[in-house]
C-alpha cells in the first residue's frame, strides 16, 4: 500500500517536472524567436532592407565580412563594418528536434522567423502555418509559433 502511494506520489511527480522542462524550452524557444526578430529590425534600420536568406537561415555570419549563412546556434549574426546585430544565434534547445526557419520576400522588405513549440495547450500556437521546422529528413514538424517583420505577419505568403 504504501509503496503504491510512493510510486503514485513519484509518478506525478516526474510528469509535472517533464511538464515543466517543456515549458522552459518553449519560453526559450518564443524568447529566441523574438531576439532573432530585434536583430532583423536593427539590421533593417541600418541598410533599409533584411539580410538574405540561404536554406532557412539568415546571410550574415563569419568574420571578417560576416557573408555566410547563420547556422543557428553558431556563431554571431552582422555585418562586413564588424556591427554585430545577435552575437551567438539562437539554437533550439532540444536541436535534434527542430530548427528556427528564417524567410525573407526577394525585394528583403519582409521576413518571418519561425519555431515549434512543444506544449500543444501553449496560448500562442497558432494552426495552419507552412514553414517546415523539422530537422530530421522525412519527418515532418510544422512551425506553430512565429513572427513577422515588415508589416507582415506569420500568415503572409512572402512571393
Amino acid at each position: 500500500m504504501v509503496l503504491g502511494i510512493f510510486v503514485a506520489v513519484f509518478g506525478i511527480f516526474y510528469l509535472n517536472l517533464i511538464e515543466a522542462k517543456a515549458k522552459a524550452r518553449d519560453q526559450q524557444r518564443k524568447s529566441d524567436v523574438k531576439r532573432v526578430a530585434l536583430a532583423l529590425d536593427t539590421y533593417f534600420n541600418e541598410y533599409d532592407q533584411y539580410p538574405e536568406e540561404n536554406g532557412g537561415r539568415v546571410v550574415g555570419c563569419g568574420r571578417p565580412k560576416y557573408e555566410g549563412r547563420c547556422e543557428w546556434g553558431i556563431g554571431d549574426f552582422g555585418d562586413e563594418d564588424g556591427t554585430v546585430y545577435l552575437e551567438r544565434v539562437p539554437a533550439d534547445p532540444l536541436f535534434q528536434r527542430s530548427r528556427y526557419v528564417y524567410r525573407v520576400n526577394k525585394e528583403l522588405n519582409r521576413y518571418q522567423v519561425f519555431t515549434a513549440l512543444e506544449r500543444t495547450g501553449d496560448a500562442e500556437i497558432v494552426s495552419g502555418l507552412t514553414a517546415e521546422c523539422s530537422v530530421k529528413p522525412n519527418v515532418s514538424l510544422k512551425c506553430n509559433f512565429g513572427v513577422g517583420g515588415g508589416e507582415t505577419t506569420m500568415y503572409d505568403d512572402l512571393e
